[in-house]
């Protein structure tokens, strides 16, 4: 049992029956599952689903009795649920590891900013020793050639320099148009894509399953413009109000998630599941 659930559901509780509501009443107004509610109420966790679900339900139910502050309770809910795991965690001599967050985006497009920067460094510096030690040769040879005259052999000065720098610049162009090439494709990495249209209300929570990420949390309502989603690995979509959705993937239309009021974790594409399982794995180690 929860003490940090035990107490905000004592609250729901006293402020339902202050309203005179039952727990059908309040179930119906709310389309929060009748079941939840009462394991909410009495602190019950081990039968609620996983803490980003059960938060939507909180929200719902403090906002449909209209208690003051909701967001407020909400945050001091989670803070002492997140202070009694550590303390739990602590407790059993397991180590607490944290993940810091990345901009992964950002971090690939500062690597492809530097290889360009390194690949103009590399051929500046080519082109210039190149030129230097063919000016020096010219030069070599220039003092050898008593017989030439000095316009003739200033004329051939001209062109072997101007070959020699032309041969140099295609060289280097052609390796530089290598790299790029290289670059690009192994920055071309195809994205999953995910739509979502309501059709009625609803709560939704929209996950990467790469990061952990919460791409999107809150409730939906019909008519609203459609949500668009795009990971690298899929994700991981959570909904108290599955028939409410309509989903395409890889622009390929989803026949159905659920029912109308199921609750349903639904992951796209199956190889999401893993990943995410994975990830979840290691952040509880």
């Amino acid at each position: 049992m929860s003490e940090a659930l035990t107490k905000i559901g004592s609250l729901i509780k006293n402020k339902r029956t202050e309203l005179g509501l039952s727990v059908k009443d309040l179930s119906e107004k709310s389309r929060v599952g009748y079941s939840n509610i009462v394991n909410i109420e009495e602190g019950i966790r081990d039968e609620l689903p996983e803490d980003a679900c059960l938060n939507g339900f909180l929200k719902i139910l403090l906002k449909t009795l209209k208690l003051d502050n909701y967001d407020k309770l909400l945050i001091d809910y989670n803070l002492a649920r997140e202070s009694q795991e550590f303390i739990n965690l602590s407790n059993s001599g397991r180590h607490i590891k944290k993940f810091p967050e990345k901009n992964n985006l950002q971090n690939k497009l500062d690597s492809k900013k530097l290889v360009y920067l390194l690949v103009a460094f590399v051929f500046f510096v080519t082109v210039s020793n190149s030129f230097l030690q063919n000016a020096s040769r010219v030069k070599l040879e220039k003092s050898d050639a008593n017989t030439i005259p000095e316009k003739a052999l200033n004329k051939q000065i001209k062109k072997k320099l101007k070959q020699t720098e032309k041969e140099v610049i295609t060289e280097n162009k052609v390796e530089l148009d290598a790299k790029k090439e290289e670059l690009l494709n192994s920055t071309n990495i195809e994205l999953k894509k995910l739509s979502v249209k309501v059709i009625d209300t609803a709560w939704l929570q929209i996950v990467s399953a790469e990061t952990g990420k919460v791409l999107f949390e809150g409730n939906v309502k019909p008519n609203s413009s459609n949500l668009e989603f795009s990971d690298k690995k899929g994700f991981v979509l959570s909904s108290a109000n599955a028939g409410a959705l309509e989903l395409k993937a890889d622009n390929q239309k989803i026949q159905t998630i659920g029912k109308k009021d199921e609750l349903v974790k639904w992951y796209y594409p199956d190889s999401a599941k893993e990943v995410y399982e994975r990830l979840r794995k290691e952040k509880e180690e």
